[in-house]
């Protein structure tokens, strides 16, 4: 709704009250988001993040924002397809990315992607305020998402977290 958009051009920080274990939160969007019950796609989770490595910041943000991620995984990637996500930690950064195999974004488009309604044509799939609602999120929150142009056989959507 409304609140939505406007969410998408606030500059404000988010208030980081949570401390939780970067695995555990990967591990709630999962749950939250239903990819791992879907039985249309196959999907794993790999994370080479020691359980002890905790972030402090807005949980239920922070799973909103990977959630959305994996909401376009699902819609994008054909009946049969591969979604993963994998975790990793990279100098003082949680990195998640999650790919698939699914119709990809063309490299020129990369940028477009995260600006608001740039897919007006196809807008009732619901893509037109997902991705850069997500990305304004995660930047309120210290992190970031991209796409990784250079992935082939789908899209990876890299999001990173401060810890």
């Amino acid at each position: 709704g409304r609140l939505e958009l406007a969410d998408t051009s606030s500059r404000s920080r988010i208030e980081r009250n949570d401390t939780i274990g970067a695995n555990l939160l990967c591990q709630r969007a999962i749950a939250s988001s239903g990819v791992a019950e879907n039985k249309d796609h196959q999907f794993c989770f790999e994370t080479s993040v020691d359980d002890t490595v905790t972030l402090v910041t807005s949980e239920h943000d922070a799973i909103q924002a990977i959630n959305r991620l994996l909401d376009n995984a699902m819609k994008f990637t054909p009946a049969g397809g591969r979604i993963g996500m994998y975790c990793r930690q990279q100098a003082d950064m949680l990195t998640i990315s999650i790919e698939d195999s699914g119709c990809g974004v063309p490299k020129e488009k990369a940028d477009a992607i995260f600006e608001e309604f740039v897919q007006l044509d196809d807008f009732q799939t619901g893509v037109g305020i997902g991705l850069p609602l997500s990305r304004n999120t995660v930047r309120r929150l210290g992190g970031d998402i991209t796409l990784d142009t250079s992935y082939q056989g789908g899209a990876r959507f890299v999001l990173t977290l401060p810890l």
